[in-house]
């Protein structure tokens, strides 16, 4: 399985999204032979650096890694190649539905596959205890707002928010073995 997370630059967003599921789903004991994760953008400065400031809101272990990775742009290839394309935003996900109708199914925003995923979880009763009580999946389905050329805690609060949108998402991954948020 393939998850590709995209954003706008590709330089934020979504590659804080990829490590940090990498990290979840490592915690999950979900080994990336089971589930591969990426990141493009929509508007993306191919080799462009990972922001320092995203950079700094990874684990230190991740950081190294974070450092020298380059920005890709979103092309057919890799949108064929994912099973699975987690946009930071609700409008991000509909132009990419209407630019790429064929593969409309398997885009959705971040925050509408976590709500997915903490609804099913819920129902099943496999939502992780260590999560807290969930009172409300539909708290997740929300934008993630771009950080880009903010303040230190602006990337913080956001990464923040990625973490807690993959946390279900993780746990889905890990109960079930594959997402499946149709």
């Amino acid at each position: 399985m393939i998850i590709l997370f995209v954003c706008t630059g590709n330089t934020c967003r979504s590659p804080l999204a990829m490590f940090l599921l990498r990290n979840l789903l490592a915690e999950f004991q979900v080994g990336s032979e089971k589930c591969q994760v990426m990141s493009a953008g929509l508007a993306a400065n191919p080799g462009q650096p990972m922001s320092q400031a995203a950079v700094d809101c990874l684990p230190e272990s991740d950081q190294p890694q974070a450092r020298a990775y380059a920005a890709r742009q979103l092309d057919a290839g890799l949108l064929s190649a994912a099973d699975w394309v987690l946009c930071m935003t609700n409008e991000q996900a509909s132009w990419l539905k209407k630019a790429a109708a064929d593969m409309a199914g398997k885009i959705l925003s971040l925050g509408q596959a976590a709500a997915i995923c903490c609804d099913r979880l819920t129902d099943s009763g496999k939502f992780p205890q260590e999560s807290g009580p969930v009172t409300d999946c539909g708290l997740y389905d929300r934008d993630i707002p771009d950080p880009y050329g903010g303040s230190a805690e602006l990337y913080q609060r956001t990464a923040r928010l990625i973490r807690q949108d993959l946390q279900p998402i993780a746990a889905y991954l890990a109960a079930y073995g594959k997402l499946s948020l149709a």
